[in-house]
């Protein structure tokens, strides 16, 4: 019988261990997940405020940026706001969610000037309206680059140009 209550006072031990360095794990991982994120998310903002503002978006042009020309050094860090808009869809009426601007397409000779870092999501766009969006970008190298940005709102697929000149 005590051969058992020594087994029991074992696994207990070594249930509480295993579980100790389980919450310290993933201390560490949350800890590292947050402190990435925030870094972009306080990129983000720091651009958000000195980037002007688009022209706002409607029917006619329902994808403007802040700057159609960028002029950047190699390195440097830069953030572009997009202006979206929404149709509402076939009645007019429906709002339009989750709309981000991705990845943008370089031409293959500018395809190596401009790396992605990440955007802004909105989280919904009323109907007839238009949203903002945040885009972070970083100057990879020397050269120039016709970069194409789309935004996909609803059924609808939006894009526009941005010329990079990279110093």
């Amino acid at each position: 019988m005590k051969l058992f209550k020594k087994a029991d006072l074992a696994l207990s031990t070594n249930a509480i261990v295993v579980l100790i360095i389980a919450i310290a794990i993933l201390g560490l991982a949350l800890a590292f997940v947050t402190t990435s994120f925030g870094s972009i998310s306080k990129k983000l903002t720091g651009f958000t405020e000195s980037e002007p503002e688009p022209s706002t978006a409607n029917a006619g042009n329902p994808l403007t940026v802040s700057r159609s020309t960028v002029i950047a050094s190699k390195g440097e860090e830069m953030g572009l706001k997009f202006s979206v808009y929404c149709d509402g869809g076939a009645n007019g009426a429906t709002a339009c969610s989750t709309v981000t601007v991705g990845t943008p397409t370089c031409a293959a000779s500018g395809a190596s000037q401009v790396a992605y870092v990440g955007s802004t999501t909105i989280a919904s766009i009323p109907p007839l309206s238009s949203g903002t969006s945040t885009v972070l970008l970083t100057a990879k190298n020397t050269g120039t680059a016709l970069c194409t940005f789309t935004s996909i709102v609803g059924t609808n697929t939006y894009q526009t140009d941005v010329l990079f000149k990279i110093q």
